[in-house]
């Protein structure tokens, strides 16, 4: 850069304008894409530190309980991951119940099909998960049980003199206390919630992720779209773990009455 300064400087004296234009033109150039190449280094340090703050907030809720509260029990694990098959179960039938309605030219209008099937097969997933739930819960139950009548029967063939007054709680007991419809129905929607943002932002974060430079959008010209796109899964996380518990409370009500209107049936019999 010194040594085509000095020529040039050298050159100006006692040339045509022509030269002189074009020589300021040189330097112009030069000056530009110098610059443009410290902004293309700028734009993809503020974009993968923007790749990263959105990343967190979106996965944060799903994350967070995770790791705090289902990471430390096995059966709350393979419940999350249980729930997440399930989130794919549902996208799967979503695609199937849209079949119907692809070879018709909607256009704008398909957001009125597009939306309650989507719907209706997030709410049969869930119902499905639950009613599975209840039918291994009752088949846990049914072998603690059993174990424990076998353990009663060889106590009392036993004649101990030890003293029982410290007795321990029992297997189902504690099946109760690590695994109720609260902490299941958490882990469950964790599982849930998790999947269903990779789903709805696993694709944006990843096609920002190789790109550089930060998209926005004409309908949201204020905020980049990967940060407008991790507000909305950070919310659908939250959504999906209540649903998932209303669900857990709805599906054990019903199972409530029709226990209780079976047991009824027997009675009057």
């Amino acid at each position: 850069n010194d040594q085509r300064s000095t020529i040039q400087s050298n050159n100006i004296a006692g040339h045509h304008p022509i030269n002189l234009y074009l020589v300021h033109r040189y330097n112009t150039l030069s000056t530009t894409n110098n610059t443009n190449t410290n902004t293309d280094t700028n734009i993809q340090m503020t974009s993968f530190s923007l790749t990263l703050g959105c990343a967190l907030l979106a996965f944060s809720p799903t994350l967070s309980l995770l790791l705090l509260f289902a990471y430390s029990k096995a059966q709350l694990v393979i419940i999350v991951t249980t729930s997440s098959f399930f989130q794919l179960l549902a996208c799967l039938l979503a695609a199937l119940l849209h079949l119907p309605f692809k070879s018709l030219s909607l256009g704008a209008q398909g957001i009125f099909v597009i939306i309650p099937t989507s719907v209706i097969a997030q709410a049969l997933s869930r119902c499905a998960f639950v009613h599975c739930y209840h039918k291994v819960e009752t088949v846990i139950e049914k072998s603690i049980q059993r174990h424990e009548q076998l353990e009663r029967q060889s106590q009392s063939n036993s004649n101990s003199n030890d003293d029982n007054d410290n007795e321990e709680p029992s297997e189902s007991q504690q099946l109760k206390l690590e695994l109720n419809d609260v902490s299941s129905g958490i882990a469950a929607g964790v599982g849930f919630a998790f999947f269903h943002t990779v789903m709805l932002y696993g694709t944006l974060l990843a096609s920002e992720n190789s790109r550089t430079g930060t998209l926005y959008q004409e309908s949201c010209t204020m905020m980049p779209s990967i940060f407008n796109s991790a507000i909305m899964a950070f919310f659908f996380g939250i959504l999906d773990m209540v649903w998932m518990l209303m669900t857990f409370y709805g599906m054990r009500r019903i199972r409530d009455y029709r226990n209780f209107q079976a047991q009824r049936q027997r009675a009057n019999n």
